[in-house]
């Protein structure tokens, strides 16, 4: 007749198990930081290729986000002549007023917002609206520079995930679209 495996107890010690959930938990929060930053540079890089430059006042409201991203957009904008005259986004016109490439970086500083959340609840957006009137009345008309740049973040983030999370096996199952809440 066999014998019964003998059972012993242990005791099992936790006490690193904190620290460790911790610094993961730090890790995973600032790789999905670097990942957005890595898609908004997308994003503003493939929005600017597509907006026409007059005065460049339109391409260079993008310039905050950027430099906000760790990057820059100023050399891709050519042929931007200052333009006497500008209306704001109610659209009032004034005379005095010039449409160029500094009053576009102007206009560019309240025109996103850029949230990475916290440890905690890591939920990052990125919100862009223009504050340019001629960026607003011809987006969509003109030229279309919001979808491709949301394509390019989208498209940055997909194909760069594994190499911010390299033991994504855990999330072969859950569709990217719930972790990031792309729209």
């Amino acid at each position: 007749m066999a014998q019964a495996p003998k059972i012993s107890y242990g005791k099992i010690s936790a006490t690193g198990i904190k620290k460790a959930i911790g610094k993961f938990n730090k890790t995973y929060y600032k790789n999905m930081q670097v990942l957005m930053r890595g898609g908004i540079r997308a994003f503003v890089q493939a929005a600017v290729n597509e907006i026409h430059v007059d005065s460049g006042m339109s391409a260079a409201s993008l310039q905050p986000l950027a430099i906000a991203a760790g990057t820059g957009i100023l050399k891709h904008i050519f042929g931007a002549v200052p333009r006497q005259g500008q209306t704001n986004m109610a659209g009032r016109y004034y005379r005095s007023r010039k449409r160029s490439i500094e009053e576009g970086i102007k206009a560019g500083m309240n025109a996103y917002q850029i949230n990475y959340g916290t440890l905690a609840r890591p939920k990052m957006f990125l919100t862009f609206k223009t504050n340019v009137y001629q960026y607003a009345k011809w987006e969509g008309e003109l030229w279309d520079s919001i979808i491709p740049g949301v394509k390019a973040l989208t498209d940055y983030i997909f194909d760069n995930f594994d190499k911010y999370f390299p033991h994504a096996a855990m999330w072969e199952a859950m569709d990217l679209n719930d972790v990031w809440d792309i729209n």
